[in-house]
């Protein structure tokens, strides 16, 4: 069968031949297909994109109600409140951020969960409080829709972290605060007008309190004499009654002496026991003045050495052999001593005389008890020796066994000794307070067993009277706290109330008020390391107190409207002061701190206070921080720089005293690898608890 052949349509060379029926149609079912398939992908990239945008907004409004969470944390009284107010807080700051129906979302279905967390290393508590805000909104859909998905639900987490706090409040009670003038006990709402010192610190310790969580750990020491924990640190700290620290505060009224060192070694161990090395941990210390008692392990004097005596009144009472105290006679060479009682010279012999001693008497010749040309004596004038010397040696330094003699030396004679050193050494008129220097002192006893009395001593400001210069009769001042070269001073005194004085040993005189003696006597000198380690011996060695005065600008706030202060100074400057140095210059203690006189403690006191302090600073453990407040004037000293080399700031800073004289100046101790802290001083308790306050911001700055 022949093949028919068919012409080929004209055209352009190459061109495809048009599609057939059949063709179209299958071309219109792909392109439905993927319009379809199209329609979808730009539905989803679309509705994916404005769901990408809430998410953004959701992210970002969830850390918001974190951190918001954490500070709101600070709220509540317990933790069942704080969570509360912490949650409210996250609510808060999430609308403030998210608007309510943005981008369609439906308010009804946004939720907000907080959640909080203490974290733990190993099982263990280490401070870090997390908190975890989840946001969820149901986002709206425009064209996913037509594939039965009308919104989205879109989630966000949020996380804040918190440090918890551990902190350890220090108070001063010291009796230079004044008296509380609401009952002890009462917790004050309000701070009353010419409050004292003691009342406003209560009433600003107690506000201080509400700045903080209850997932914080607060505690509370106390020091004067002694040095407490009052309240252990908790975190049921804000708890009403004698749960809280609030009651353990109000509390406290304020007596005794400035023993700061051991308030900061109990804080420092309260905050090692609760353990959280991660937390801020941080001594707060509030205080009004120097530092002024010592603690430690006092070494017992075994050898002779000239010194300030006991002052004002005790007497020495050396054993019946005692051949110690030195004396020499100028008045008399015919006898051993010219002391008789409170007077300077030996006691006239009694008439009716013999007829020796009247030839005697008619040379010229004074009758004097001791004089050996005037012996035998009468029944009459041997009867007046006897009862003169009340049948010791202690109103002679000679003795006579009978009326016949001969007069017998009670202490070895030495012509170095200067006049009247019997009586210096003996300073037992208790009509005044004298203060008189002893060459060559009696040791008190032979005994050397224990060789140390450990406990404190602080020096204490003069009830009366008046000091006077070596036996003269010329004044020299009234007597203060700090003197250069009199002063009053404790006994062994508690450092800690659980910790007993060490017992003075059989043989040394018994302490009795104002125990002046302990120190002048019995304490060879001051130790160089306190009763716990730190040293005494530092910054304050050539410090001499009561110099250096000068006055507040004209309406400051100063307790006793006394504007002027002492601002102490180096013992270089006022080398014509006192003693002229803290430190023996002689003898067998040379170079040791004295204990004779009352600067040296004081010295002592703040040397130990910020050794201590620079211990705890340089615990990388816990990175102690240490802020300190300072309210001036309630003492005739001020101190510049100790509370600022104690909060390790980078530079000190003029105190109102200074009106204008000094400047700023770099913290020579300053140490830049440890917590540097904040350092405030006033002279107004009204203001006392701002500084609080602003101690508060900074911490809660810190913590987050």
């Amino acid at each position: 069968m022949s093949e028919v052949l068919r012409p080929q349509p004209e055209g352009v060379p190459g061109q495809r031949p048009m599609p057939s029926h059949r063709e179209k149609g299958m071309a219109v079912l792909i392109s439905a297909i993927l319009m379809f398939f199209t329609l979808g992908t730009v539905g989803l990239a679309i509705d994916g994109g404005l769901a990408y945008l809430v998410k953004g907004r959701l992210i970002a409004s969830v850390d918001s109600a974190a951190l918001g969470a954490a500070r709101g944390l600070n709220l509540g009284d317990d933790v069942a409140t704080a969570n509360a107010a912490a949650t409210a807080s996250a609510t808060r700051f999430f609308n403030a951020n998210f608007p309510s129906g943005y981008m369609g979302t439906d308010p009804a279905l946004t939720t907000i969960t907080p959640t909080f967390t203490l974290l733990t290393t190993g099982g263990v508590a280490n401070g870090i409080l997390q908190v975890d805000v989840v946001g969820a909104v149901t986002a709206p859909t425009y064209f996913m829709r037509m594939f039965s998905v009308p919104n989205i639900r879109v989630s966000a987490t949020g996380t804040a972290t918190r440090r918890t706090l551990v902190m350890m409040l220090i108070l001063d009670i010291s009796g230079s605060m004044g008296s509380r003038n609401t009952t002890v006990g009462t917790i004050p709402s309000t701070l009353v007008s010419n409050a004292s010192s003691c009342e406003a610190m209560v009433y600003s310790a107690i506000q201080f309190l509400n700045f903080f969580s209850p997932y914080d750990y607060i505690g509370v020491t106390t020091f004067s004499s002694q040095a407490q924990v009052v309240y252990t640190p908790s975190t049921n700290y804000k708890k009403t009654g004698s749960a809280g620290a609030a009651k353990a505060i109000a509390n406290q009224d304020c007596t005794g002496s400035t023993n700061t060192t051991p308030s900061l070694e109990l804080s420092y161990a309260a905050i090692q026991n609760v353990g959280l090395k991660l937390a801020m941990n941080e001594i707060a210390l509030f205080t009004d003045g120097v530092a002024n008692t010592v603690s430690g392990a006092f070494p017992l004097r075994t050898q002779k050495d000239t010194r300030y005596s006991p002052s004002p009144v005790s007497a020495i009472n050396p054993p019946s052999t005692n051949v110690q105290l030195l004396h020499s006679d100028p008045n008399n060479p015919y006898s051993p001593t010219t002391y008789y009682l409170g007077t300077n010279v030996t006691p006239t012999l009694d008439s009716p005389y013999s007829t020796a001693q009247t030839t005697l008497k008619n040379s010229g010749v004074t009758p004097l008890y001791g004089d050996s040309r005037f012996l035998p004596l009468s029944a009459v004038q041997y009867k007046k020796y006897t009862d003169l010397a009340q049948g010791t040696r202690d109103a002679f330094g000679w003795y006579l066994g009978s009326a016949s003699g001969p007069y017998l030396p009670r202490w070895i004679q030495d012509s170095g000794a200067p006049t009247n050193n019997f009586r210096n050494c003996q300073n037992n008129d208790a009509a005044s307070e004298f203060a008189y220097k002893c060459y060559m002192m009696a040791v008190p006893s032979a005994s050397t067993s224990p060789a140390t009395v450990t406990g404190s001593i602080t020096v204490t400001p003069s009830s009366s009277g008046t000091l006077y210069n070596n036996g003269s009769s010329s004044s020299v001042g009234s007597m203060t706290s700090y003197s250069s070269k009199y002063g009053y001073r404790t006994g062994f005194q508690k450092t800690l109330p659980n910790v007993n004085v060490t017992a003075i040993p059989s043989g040394f005189p018994t302490p009795s008020s104002p125990n002046t003696l302990v120190s002048s006597q019995i304490i060879a000198y001051i130790p160089d390391t306190d009763q716990f380690g730190n040293s005494n011996r530092g910054f304050k060695d050539n410090w001499v107190f009561e110099v250096n005065s000068n006055c507040a600008p004209s309406g400051t706030p100063v307790n006793g409207g006394n504007l002027c202060r002492f601002r102490g100074g180096d013992w270089g400057s006022y080398s014509s002061v006192g003693e002229g140095s803290n430190f023996f210059q002689s003898g067998p203690y040379r170079n040791y701190l004295r204990p004779d006189f009352n600067n040296p403690y004081p010295v002592a006191a703040m040397n130990s206070t910020v050794s201590a302090a620079n211990k705890i600073r340089n615990d990388t453990d816990y990175n102690i921080r240490i802020d300190t407040i300072y309210l001036m004037g309630n003492e005739n000293v001020v101190d510049r720089d100790f509370l600022q080399i104690v909060a390790n700031v980078e530079q000190i800073k003029p105190i109102v005293f200074d009106n204008g004289t000094v400047s700023p100046y770099s913290n020579p101790y300053f140490n830049p690898n440890q917590q540097k802290g904040l350092a405030m001083a006033t002279t107004d308790g009204s203001q006392l608890a701002g500084l609080f306050a602003q101690i508060a911001a900074s911490l809660l700055r810190l913590s987050r």
